[in-house]
């Protein structure tokens, strides 16, 4: 398939897919991008799609990429919900010498690299993108580093206090 012919599906099919995905996410900043993304990867494999499969193949390819975007947004709402639970426990605290002795304890008992992403969302202040660049691993990774560093905490709390 020639760029020129890629061009002509692209303005032909563009409109239809973008309602497509608004069709499951009313966001439209979010269904232009994941529009825009399905046709970048349908440019890199549009020499092995059938040209009277084109429009099939981009609707599944939207099709699944909204649906992988809910789940990620519903785990991104369940882990907004973690924090905040377990930040309303950990606010909730006395923070009597005890406490803070306790809770210095537990976060020296945490895997190393979890406890340095912590200390650096928390205490320093970064985002989890930019921890996230400074270990070579996704956002996603490091969300997954802060909740196993509140769940262990609270773990140490139950068992010793």
């Amino acid at each position: 398939m020639t760029i020129r012919e890629f061009e002509n599906i692209y303005r032909r099919l563009y409109t239809r897919m973008y309602l497509y995905a608004h069709s499951f996410i009313e966001d439209g900043e979010v269904c232009r991008d994941l529009v825009g993304d399905v046709f970048m990867r349908f440019y890199d494999v549009r020499d092995t799609v059938r040209e009277d499969t084109v429009e099939a193949y981009l609707r599944a390819s939207v099709r699944n990429a909204c649906l992988m975007w809910m789940r990620r947004q519903e785990n991104f709402d369940r882990y907004a919900e973690f924090f905040r639970l377990t930040a309303a426990e950990l606010d909730s605290l006395d923070m009597t010498d005890e406490n803070i002795e306790t809770l210095h304890r537990a976060i020296d008992a945490l895997p190393e690299r979890t406890r340095w992403v912590l200390e650096q969302c928390s205490l320093h202040g970064k985002s989890y993108r930019e921890v996230a660049d400074m270990l070579g691993i996704t956002p996603d990774g490091v969300k997954k580093h802060i909740v196993k560093a509140y769940s262990s905490i609270r773990e140490f709390f139950r068992k010793n206090t």
